[in-house]
């Protein structure tokens, strides 16, 4: 929808220069939803950031064109409650959006462009979608820094949204910064966290656990 975003992570690996402030007109909309033709089913929204004040013109004429198709939406979380209306209006296989820990560790990270926290808004966002039966995958990025307290989360919301468990999933992955050696040893503890469960509990909740695109 556009490469402009209104985060500043410090691990981001686009840059400043990346961030380009325009929105995909209707025209280059008509042109891929053309190009897509008749066979076109779903559609993945990104950026940047696709949810923000600017893009929702553009996201409300892609919905207008395109009411039929199953989107899958890869967001930052900090306008899900101001896009709920519209997200409502949609089939929707999955909205993908990153915490990266507890309060602290997240807003020491996951920071907006004028360096605000951005946790509390996130969740009530995250919150505010699962009631609306909205499907939730959080993704963490873990490095040797936030590993242990990405874990202590998952296995906090998983209490915190036990009521939620069919539409809540989630995706631990190692930033690409980090060497070979470091992301081998936090993938093995995230696999470790999960042998707490039993042979049967990891069967029952493992699709809200550790469930990956289908």
């Amino acid at each position: 929808m556009t490469y402009d975003c209104n985060f500043r992570c410090p691990y981001c690996f686009e840059g400043d220069a990346y961030f380009k402030k325009e929105v995909i007109t209707p025209e280059q909309i008509d042109a891929a939803l053309k190009l897509a033709g008749e066979g076109l089913q779903a559609i993945c929204l990104f950026g940047g950031e696709p949810l923000l004040p600017k893009t929702r013109p553009a996201l409300e004429y892609l919905f207008n064109k395109a009411p039929d198709k199953t989107y899958q939406i890869f967001t930052n979380g900090y306008y899900l409650t101001e896009f709920l209306d519209l997200l409502l209006s949609l089939k929707i296989s999955q909205v993908l959006i990153t915490l990266d820990g507890s309060e602290k560790v997240h807003n020491s990270r996951r920071v907006l462009a004028n360096g605000k926290p951005t946790y509390k808004k996130i969740m009530d966002g995250i919150e505010r979608c699962l009631e609306s039966g909205i499907n939730i995958r959080i993704r963490m990025n873990l490095d040797k820094n936030n590993y242990e307290n990405g874990i202590d989360l998952r296995g906090n919301l998983l209490d915190r949204f036990s009521g939620y468990k069919d539409n809540l999933s989630f995706e631990l992955t190692t930033l690409l910064q980090d060497s070979h050696d470091e992301r081998i040893d936090i993938l093995t503890e995230v696999y470790r966290s999960d042998t707490k469960h039993s042979f049967e509990d990891r069967q029952r909740i493992n699709n809200f656990i550790t469930k990956k695109n289908s």
